[in-house]
C-alpha cells in the first residue's frame, strides 16, 4: 500500500505542473468511500453523504465515461491539501480507483423478501444472497449474472439489472434475493447491491481545477 501511495504521490505531483493555478500536495489516503457523481458548474464532484450532511469531493483525473449526473460509485484514492486563504470546490482527490455501483430501492428488494406478503410464488425457494462475484452475459436475448458456486457456474436471471450494466463479460459483485424454481431450478435474482469491476485508465493530461473561479 506504501507503494502505492508513494507512485501516487508522485502521479500527483505532475498533475500539479499540468494544473496552471493549482498544485497537487498529497495530504493523506482515502479508503473505500461511496459517494454521487454531480457536477458544481464546469466541474464533477463526488459526494460523499446525503444531502445537508455531506462531504464534497474534487477528483483531478475522474474518467471521461464516469462523468454522468446522479451515478453512484465507489472509489479510493489519496487526498490534497487544500491551500490557505482559497476557496475551493471540494477536497481535492487524486483517485486510485473508481467502480460504478447500483443500489435497489427498498421496495424493489421487499417483492422477495421471504417474509413479505408480496412474494408471489411461496411454493419457490427465496434465499437471500451474501456477496457473489459473477459475470454479466447475454442469451438468447436475456441479459443474466453467471456465479460460481463449489465449481458449478450457474446463471441468475435479475429483474432489475440497470441499462448501463448490460455490458458483455462485465465483472460484477452483487447481492440480492434468489428466487429459485421448484419446478425447474431457475434462479431469478432481484439485486439490493452491485459493484462493476472494470479497469479504468487515468489520463494525466485531463485534469480539472478544484478551485472556485
Amino acid at each position: 500500500m506504501k507503494k502505492l501511495f508513494t507512485a501516487l504521490c508522485l502521479t500527483g505531483m505532475v498533475l500539479g505542473l499540468n494544473a496552471q493555478n493549482f498544485t497537487f500536495e498529497p495530504a493523506g489516503e482515502k479508503g473505500l468511500t461511496i459517494a454521487r457523481v454531480t457536477q458544481k458548474g464546469e466541474t464533477w464532484i463526488l459526494r460523499e453523504g446525503m444531502e445537508g450532511n455531506y462531504i464534497d469531493y474534487v477528483p483531478l483525473n475522474l474518467p471521461e465515461e464516469m462523468q454522468q449526473e446522479g451515478i453512484d460509485v465507489v472509489f479510493e484514492g489519496v487526498l490534497g491539501k487544500i491551500p490557505a486563504n482559497v476557496r475551493m470546490m471540494g477536497k481535492p482527490l487524486q483517485l486510485s480507483s473508481i467502480k460504478r455501483l447500483y443500489r435497489a430501492s427498498d421496495t424493489a428488494t421487499d417483492a422477495m423478501d421471504p417474509q413479505s406478503k408480496k412474494t408471489k410464488a411461496p411454493q419457490d425457494s427465496v434465499v437471500r444472497m451474501g456477496e457473489m462475484e459473477g459475470v454479466i452475459r447475454s442469451t438468447e436475448g436475456r441479459w443474466f449474472i453467471y456465479v460460481k458456486e463449489k465449481d458449478i457456474e450457474r446463471a441468475y436471471l435479475p429483474d432489475n439489472l440497470p441499462d448501463d450494466f448490460k455490458v458483455e463479460n462485465l465483472s460484477v459483485v452483487v447481492t440480492g434475493m434468489a428466487r429459485i424454481s421448484r419446478n425447474d431450478g431457475s434462479r431469478r435474482l432481484r439485486i439490493t447491491d452491485m459493484i462493476a469491476y472494470e479497469e479504468k485508465k487515468f489520463d494525466a493530461d485531463a485534469v480539472q481545477q478544484p478551485m472556485e473561479e
